[in-house]
């Protein structure tokens, strides 16, 4: 059925300062994956991966949508907080994301 296959989204994430990284662990699962959950009912799975080297982003998280409607209900929510017309998320420690992409199956 077009349209219902689940969507994945990524986010590479590089924080600024290694001494902080059990508080952005803590922040990262305790606060901003349930804030996120709340915000879009059809995120339906969260993964995360710590890299295995210091190259390029330290974390990944892969946020599972059930389907392309709720990937662009987030995307519209993301447009809205960048425009100040709702609350962001709540700030964690400093951090970049240095990827952002959605992924649809190919069959």
């Amino acid at each position: 059925m077009p349209g219902k296959k689940p969507i994945l989204f990524l986010v590479g994430i590089a924080y600024k300062d290694p001494a902080q990284e059990t508080e952005f662990n803590r922040w990262y699962e305790e606060i901003h994956i349930p804030e996120v959950r709340r915000a879009i009912p059809g995120m339906t799975k969260v993964t995360r991966y710590k890299a295995t080297d210091r190259e390029g982003p330290q974390f990944l998280a892969i946020y599972e949508l059930r389907d392309e409607k709720v990937l662009q209900d987030f995307l519209s929510l993301r447009e809205r907080q960048q425009r100040g017309e709702i609350h962001a998320f709540t700030p964690g420690p400093p951090y970049d994301v240095v990827l952002r992409k959605a992924f649809r199956p190919i069959s």
